[in-house]
């Protein structure tokens, strides 16, 4: 048996929509089949129909040097369902699963929001940018590589509007870059970096005028899964709070800076609820503990030394170098934890965290790592008088929003914390996977602890049946192993921890504080696939634009029924534009040819490697499940070097000067190969936006040269691109070319 595809989640998009609205989603990722399930977390949000297939909408965007497109590209489909939002969901971001016959994965996120939203119309071409009145969402992806979106609003002058981006926060690999360009395509404000690779920034209009608000990659990359959601507004906006923390139950005073605000303060009642809670108008979190709170003195040093713990130490580097000193009164022996809270909370502080004693020697320090906010244990040896030491660990930064917040924990005032590493797991039948756990141990706390799991499935077992986390171990790994008749479905798994004197501490997925707590990772059992598409290394000549086809063998492993072999959703290479159709391999058959069309604007000299799939549906305990296979290996992939082509269209120029409201001939040239006869058809593609309609045409076998007729709508006058594509068929190969060709304005072309 061969292993199983397991399916992997891309991208969910829109990532995200209104409370108390529905939302079509659509989700992508690989091996995604006819039979899969989806999930998005946390209560308020619900699935309101079953995923279905819908046309997937490729770009192959600019063509790749060769370098470039020797890396493997992953060509996702998609699945769409409705979403709905309950009006009074908790705001904040959902984990989404998928899973089938073959596996489960997850990861992604689905944020929620309170603006109204849109989602971009998308085009492979440049489109006019989209008009839009605040407050909004906008939801786009920068696709295909090299794109940028527009987002066009009017200011009066001193209008301030703010504008920030999530991509990174839930699982896009976009690196976004905001700008705002006013009419005379100046950029005259931009952001990179803000929270994380995440931009924002806040602007305000100098003069009144329309201007852009333009999202583009940093460093001009893009696909389908680089999804983004832009929030534009002029309401008070609220981008960083002091403290970032506050006691339950209590009525605190926060500073608050940010946009459109009328007060430098908001009084508010915190929540009679543990943990991280949503802050105003903003798309801030802030942190609520039932322990004593301390603010610093405008000094920056604590005029009587702390000696009572849990607490929480709130303070601010307002100047470059400054050190911020906390005194303590500790006992000896007495086990403390310092845990920063800062970058989780979204302070760009990046805090350096150190203990000295009375006479000002060091004893002990720690710094962020990975974006990871910083934790200092400490043991003093002796008792007396200590400072806690607070500076920015980067030189030269500092300023009202690099605020830190640092909860102090005894070895009895925290409870361990105990998460899953992963969120889900596949083990397929007769296997067995293995699922990871971490601790998060109180300071002084190294007891061994047991581990429980929730009710398994029949057929399912976890080795070794007793798991513990050793004496002072962080870390255990257990094996989740099916039998050969367990049953082809997915269950939820809970593990909790037993700890002595204390009631069992359950496990969670690990978040982030925006994030909704999960505590169940979903398991999946697969099926193995029973059947290969195998054959010998074998490399060709292919002509760019042409049919390429190869000899394939299948090892049937118990499976006689008919196999779907199409181009596979994973790729070794950048495919440059091949595309293929999906062939039905008869019942019983144990060899098949399959052909691909090579891109038309392949580069001459590549090396195009192509993995075909097998997809099969098959019957186990009476239940119709789909399987795949996916020719990965070098002896499976169909293998060419790229030649010139045999079919060309050309035109005398690149550029078709028009006059609005009149008639433009594109006139074209066909070139044919030696050898090659037969009529070509012509098509045009021009931007939806144009209003230009498409045609075809056919230049007979006897001829090379055609002349198309273009009606130019009478409110045109911008430039903007028309690409012709021709084909050429033979009995069993075809031959396709493409030329992108530009139509501009004559009044402009002269000029």
């Amino acid at each position: 048996m061969a292993d199983a595809n397991p399916p992997t989640l891309s991208y969910l998009f829109p990532s995200g929509g209104q409370r108390g609205t529905d939302v079509q989603v659509r989700v992508g990722g690989l091996f995604l089949h006819a039979n899969s399930q989806f999930e998005i977390l946390g209560p308020g949000v619900s699935i309101q129909a079953p995923l279905k297939r819908i046309p997937f909408l490729w770009f192959d965007g600019p063509l790749l040097t060769l370098t470039e497109s020797q890396q493997a590209e992953d060509y996702p489909k998609e699945l769409s369902t409705i979403v709905r939002i309950d009006k009074d969901a908790l705001i904040s971001k959902r984990l989404a699963r998928v899973w089938n016959s073959e596996g489960v994965n997850g990861g992604w996120k689905f944020e929620l929001g309170d603006f109204p939203e849109i989602i971009e119309k998308e085009s492979e071409h440049y489109h006019f940018p989209t008009t839009i009145s605040l407050p909004i969402t906008l939801n786009g992806r920068i696709y295909p590589k090299n794109d940028f979106d527009d987002y066009q609003i009017k200011l009066n002058k001193g209008e301030t509007i703010d504008a920030f981006v999530s991509a990174e926060k839930f699982g896009s690999p976009l690196d976004a870059r905001l700008e705002i360009v006013n009419s005379k395509g100046e950029i005259i404000a931009d952001n990179d970096d803000a929270s994380g690779v995440d931009p924002a920034l806040v602007f305000t209009a100098p003069i009144d005028d329309r201007y852009l608000v333009r999202i583009r990659e940093s460093s001009g990359k893009g696909s389908p899964a680089h999804v983004y959601r832009l929030s534009v507004s002029k309401n008070p906006s609220v981008r960083s709070v002091y403290p970032m923390g506050a006691k339950i139950g209590s009525t605190t005073k926060f500073e608050v800076i940010g946009s459109n605000l009328t007060l430098p303060t908001v009084e508010l009642k915190t929540p009679d609820r543990i943990g991280y809670q949503a802050f105003p108008n903003s798309n801030l979190l802030f942190d609520v503990r039932n322990v004593t709170e301390y603010l610093e003195n405008p000094t920056g040093v604590n005029s009587s030394a702390i000696a009572a713990f849990p607490c929480a130490i709130n303070g601010r580097i307002l100047k470059v170098d400054e050190i911020d000193s906390w005194h303590l009164d500790l006992e000896a022996g007495q086990k403390l934890q310092f845990e920063s809270r800062g970058l989780a909370l979204g302070s760009p502080c990046r805090p350096k965290i150190s203990i000295a004693d009375a006479t000002g020697k060091e004893l002990a320090s720690a710094v962020s790592i990975a974006e990871l906010d910083p934790v200092l244990l400490f043991n003093p040896t002796a008792k007396g008088k200590y400072t806690l030491k607070i500076a920015e660990e980067i030189p030269a930064r500092a300023g009202v929003s690099f605020t830190y917040r640092i909860l102090v924990h005894t070895e009895t005032s925290k409870l361990p914390i105990i998460n899953f590493v992963e969120n889900s797991l596949t083990v397929l039948r007769s296997g067995e996977a293995t699922l990871n756990l971490k601790i998060e141990r109180p300071p002084g706390f190294d007891s061994k602890i047991d581990v429980s799991f929730s009710a398994l499935p029949q057929g399912v077992v976890i080795i070794p049946a007793a798991p513990f986390f050793a004496k002072g171990a962080s870390q255990v790994a257990v094996k989740i192993k099916a039998n050969p008749e367990t049953k082809i479905d997915s269950f939820l798994l809970g593990v909790s921890a037993t700890i002595p004197e204390q009631s069992p501490v359950v496990a969670h997925i690990q978040s982030k504080p925006s994030d909704f707590s999960v505590d169940k990772v979903r398991v999946a059992v697969a099926l193995p696939c029973p059947f290969k598409i195998v054959g010998e290394y074998n490399m060709k000549w292919g002509s760019r634009g042409g049919t390429l086809s190869r000899n394939y063998k299948l090892e049937r492993l118990g499976y006689d029924g008919p196999i779907i072999v199409d181009v596979a959703d994973k790729q070794a290479r950048h495919l440059q534009g091949v595309h293929g159709v999906p062939k039905v391999i008869p019942a019983g058959a144990v060899e098949f040819e399959y052909a691909v069309q090579l891109g038309p604007w392949m580069e001459i000299g590549r090396t195009s490697r192509i993995c075909v799939a097998g997809v099969a549906t098959i019957k186990d305990q009476g239940v119709d499940h789909i399987v795949s296979y996916c020719s990965v290996n070098p002896n499976e992939q169909m293998i060419a070097v790229l030649e010139s082509g045999k079919l060309d269209v050309s035109s005398a120029s690149p550029n078709i000067g028009y006059e609005a409201g009149k008639t433009t001939l594109i006139h074209l040239e066909i070139f044919r190969a030696p050898g090659l006869i037969g009529d070509v058809s012509i098509e045009t593609v021009f931007p939806d936006w144009t209003g230009i309609k498409n045609v075809t045409a056919i230049v007979k076998a006897e001829t090379s040269k055609v002349s198309i007729e273009v009606p130019i709508p009478s409110v045109l006058d911008a430039a903007f691109p028309v690409y012709i594509n021709s084909n050429l068929k033979q009995t069993n190969s075809s031959h396709e070319a493409k030329l992108k060709l530009e139509l501009v304005p004559k009044a402009i072309s002269v000029r």
